[in-house]
C-alpha cells in the first residue's frame, strides 16, 4: 500500500497519492502538481525542495521548470510526453541524466 504524501495547501495538510502525481511545475513562487483526473494542487515551495521530498526513484527532473512521474510517461523524444498528451520540455541540462535513469524504469 502506497503512503500518502502529505503537503499543506493555503495552511490545510492534504494528503496527495504519489501515484497520482503526473507531472510537477513551477508557477511563480509556487510549485503546482498536476493530478490523475484533471485536479491540480499548488503549494509554495521551491522545486528542489520539492523533488527532495519525493519518493526516490518515481520521478525525474526534465527541465528547470518540471519533474516527471516515470510511471506517467508516454513517450520521449525533444520533448517528454505525459500519458495524457501533456508535452513537456527536455532541457539538454537534465538530457544525460533523464535517460541514464528512464533506461532503468
Amino acid at each position: 500500500m502506497e503512503k500518502p504524501f502529505l503537503i499543506y495547501v493555503n495552511g490545510i495538510r492534504v494528503k496527495v497519492n504519489t501515484s497520482d502525481i503526473i507531472y510537477v511545475a513551477v508557477l511563480e513562487n509556487y510549485v503546482e502538481l498536476k493530478l490523475i483526473n484533471n485536479r491540480s494542487k499548488r503549494i509554495k515551495c521551491s522545486l528542489k525542495k520539492f523533488m527532495n521530498d519525493l519518493p526516490a526513484g518515481k520521478f525525474l527532473r526534465i527541465h528547470r521548470n518540471f519533474i516527471v512521474a516515470t510511471a506517467h510517461i508516454e513517450s520521449v523524444g525533444k520533448d517528454v510526453k505525459m500519458n495524457t498528451g501533456v508535452e513537456l520540455p527536455l532541457s539538454e541540462e537534465y538530457r544525460e541524466t533523464f535517460f541514464s535513469h528512464f533506461i532503468l524504469y
